[in-house]
């Protein structure tokens, strides 16, 4: 009876370890680009940031496009019409 026993815990924990290394890459990777993803949105939040600054005003939001608005007052926003992505081209650094 205790030999079946140790073999039940022996075979369980196998199944959690490799259910652990089969889980363990997704997470991994999932996290680098999530990571990822929030460099590209902050670095294009601060070009909108410094962006709006500028004109002196506040940074407001960035929509689904990508483009940026600037707060000129309480709910009244501004749209920059040019290309922050060209305008503050970095050779380090690509959006895609």
């Amino acid at each position: 009876m205790n030999k079946l026993k140790n073999h039940s815990v022996i075979g369980t924990i196998l199944k959690f370890l490799i259910l652990f290394l089969l889980i363990s890459p997704i997470i991994y990777f999932s996290f680098l680009q999530v990571r990822k993803d929030s460099l590209i949105e902050g670095r294009i939040v601060g070009h909108c940031d410094f962006a709006c600054f500028m004109i002196q005003s506040e940074f407001g939001f960035i929509d689904d496009d990508g483009s940026c608005w600037c707060s000129i007052g309480p709910g009244n926003f501004m749209y920059i019409p040019f290309d922050l992505e060209e305008l503050f081209s970095n050779q380090d650094f690509d959006y895609e």
